[in-house]
């Protein structure tokens, strides 16, 4: 369980949760087998169509990749569109994010893609439909979090695995991490092993190897702090040496955005649950008292903050850089190392 620390703790849930994990397992046996029999109608875009998820419940990095899957193929001359549920959102029809939609109407990760790239941007549960409306209007789509949305058949299946957490237990939820069956993963295109510390490690190198036994084609993500920034100013990370330095944020996996940090003075460090609201930030951030140089949370959570709050409690946000190695160490551009799968060649 993500919320247990402790192996014996750890065990003890997965054990006491397993009646519950069989019926979760059942139930989506019995899913994939309507749509592989036809029994439910699966829906296969006229425009090319690139899926980004993953099997395990947290953060496994899958905002990034679309940020930059974006912007690369909108440098490459394409029109790309990002769909999205949304999650989180306090609205139930569909959003078209532009600057001004509030972070509670689309969600923090459709404010942040919207913010990075500037592309259409569509939060809408039923994503057929979503996908139909823009046809014709953009020439790509891109589905974030959708390898279990079995509704839409994919040209290109991207699936997520945090080289940390991996698989865990290998047991489906609430016993273990597991969203999907690990077998699901022979249905991906391209795995993107993510988060990566040291791409070189046997630990990594381990992973690969079995990460292979479901698909040709793997690829190595690592995290790299580009910038501090409040979108007012910007500094290099060396800025903050000598600072005394408070993080938070409300992300699935808040250790590895502390963990970019350790080199630094870090004075105190506040975690929330994924997509954390701050209704009150003023009280949560108050928490961090007079002891703090600088405040920096996640371009996630900055979103969510008012200028004012930003301010008045000197709050930057960390932007990161992807970078993307093949199997043999070979350091391109996600579009590089993706190109065999994509239909760049109409466009040279």
């Amino acid at each position: 369980m993500l919320f247990l620390n402790k192996p014996i703790f750890s065990a003890i849930a997965a054990i006491v949760f397993l009646p519950l994990t069989l019926i979760y397992g059942i139930a989506i046996s019995l899913r994939y087998l309507m749509y592989k029999y036809d029994l439910i109608k699966s829906f296969r875009p006229d425009i090319f169509s690139i899926s980004v998820g993953n099997i395990t419940v947290g953060g496994t990095g899958k905002t990034p990749v679309v940020i930059d899957l974006a912007g690369e193929l909108s440098n490459a001359g394409f029109s790309p569109a990002v769909v999205t549920r949304g999650y989180g959102r306090k609205s139930t029809s569909r959003i078209k994010v532009t600057g001004e939609t509030p972070v509670k109407i689309s969600g923090d990760e459709p404010a942040e893609i919207f913010k990075k790239t500037g592309c259409t941007v569509l939060c809408d549960k039923d994503r057929t439909s979503a996908i139909r409306s823009i046809t014709g209007q953009n020439d790509l789509v891109i589905l974030d979090d959708a390898f279990q949305h079995l509704k839409v058949i994919a040209n290109l299946n991207i699936v997520m695995i945090d080289e940390r957490r991996f698989w865990g237990n290998k047991l489906l939820v609430p016993s273990g991490i597991l969203r999907d069956r690990v077998s699901r993963l022979a249905s991906a295109d391209v795995i993107i092993l993510s988060k990566v510390r040291d791409v070189r490690s046997s630990e990594t190198i381990a992973k690969i190897s079995k990460l292979k036994k479901y698909c040709n084609t793997i690829l190595i993500s690592s995290v790299r702090s580009s910038k501090i920034t409040n979108y007012n100013e910007e500094y290099c990370p060396e800025w903050l040496n000598g600072k005394k330095i408070g993080l938070f944020c409300g992300i699935g996996s808040p250790d590895d955005f502390f963990e970019l940090f350790e080199d630094f003075n870090i004075v105190k460090k506040l975690s929330f649950p994924d997509h954390y609201e701050y209704n009150d930030p003023d009280l949560i951030l108050k928490a961090f008292g007079d002891v703090c140089d600088i405040l920096i949370t996640t371009c996630k959570d900055f979103v969510k903050l008012s200028p004012k709050i930003i301010l008045k409690h000197s709050i930057y946000c960390l932007e990161t850089n992807n970078t993307y190695y093949n199997v043999s160490f070979e350091e391109k551009t996600l579009c590089e190392h993706l190109k065999p799968f994509l239909p760049l060649k109409e466009r040279t």
